[in-house]
């Protein structure tokens, strides 16, 4: 996780139960005009934030109305994470185009809300 449900979050609520080690993909970092951010995966960058234990089924599926996968905001795939230097696998939550949702890239790759207001 990488924005409003990592610690810090807005709604961590959602996951708090799970364990969390902090954790990076490859790819960029978009701030959303709404006011949250959005993943692209691939590139060069990095993006920084946690990796979750695996939530069951039906938090799979709240977690989903959550991203909006099915208004076609968000995607889940699965994609590499790095926790140290040890690989996994992880879901994620992607947006293929955040730029055509006027996203502005986030130096650095570490979403901040507070940065944003």
């Amino acid at each position: 996780m990488y924005g409003t449900l990592c610690s810090n979050g807005t709604q961590h609520g959602l996951v708090q139960h799970l364990s969390v080690v902090e954790a990076k993909t490859q790819g960029s970092l978009y701030h959303l005009p709404a006011g949250y951010p959005a993943l692209k995966l691939g590139g060069e960058g990095w993006v920084y934030g946690e990796l979750l234990s695996t939530p069951d089924a039906s938090l799979l599926r709240v977690l989903d109305f959550y991203e909006g996968t099915h208004q076609g905001v968000y995607q889940r795939v699965a994609t590499e994470v790095l926790v140290g230097l040890v690989r996994h696998e992880a879901w994620t939550y992607a947006m293929k185009h955040p730029e055509r949702r006027k996203g502005q890239i986030i130096p650095g790759g570490r979403w901040r809300r507070a940065s944003w207001k």
